[in-house]
């Protein structure tokens, strides 16, 4: 993997990789100049057109933050697994990956968590103890364009059906 270094607060953000391994398993921390740098992003488009992906994973003491917009886009990745330390998703992350299947959120996330009943779905959760859907995947966003076709209908239906009354 290629890294981008701050010296100034010791951090490091994937940038890109070189590799052609399958799996792949951000680090907590990388070591440069003797100097350890902790992991704490993967940037836009760090993983983008990677032929080769199929499994992101993170080391159990990970300080992944943030995952950049179109990180993973138009990759072959199949299964995400996201750390309880990422706080700030991009809604376009996977854009373009038929491939995925499976993400999966860790438990003690206090940001993000898989749907009880759906656990394709990636919720949000909120300070007002209220979950927002942040982020599907295909398999999902299907059945959920299904749904709210429906709801639409019916909205089209009661408006015909109001314009109706009021005549």
């Amino acid at each position: 993997m290629l890294f981008s270094i701050n010296e100034e607060d010791k951090t490091a953000s994937v940038i890109d990789r070189i590799s052609k391994t399958k799996d792949v398993l951000i680090p907590r921390s990388v070591k440069y100049q003797d100097r350890d740098f902790i992991v704490t992003s993967i940037r836009k488009h760090a993983f983008s057109n990677d032929r080769f992906l199929k499994t992101i994973r993170f080391s159990p003491d990970s300080e992944v933050r943030f995952i950049g917009d179109s990180a993973f886009q138009h990759s072959k990745i199949k299964n995400i697994e996201i750390p309880k330390s990422v706080c700030e998703l991009n809604n376009s992350l996977c854009n373009g990956t038929p491939e995925l299947t499976r993400v999966t959120v860790d438990p003690a996330n206090k940001c993000y968590k898989n749907d009880e009943k759906n656990p394709n779905l990636i919720l949000g959760k909120s300070d007002k103890k209220v979950t927002i859907l942040m982020f599907l995947y295909l398999q999902v966003e299907i059945f959920l364009m299904l749904q709210f076709h429906q709801v639409l209908k019916k909205l089209r239906n009661a408006h015909l059906m109001e314009q109706k009354l009021h005549i």
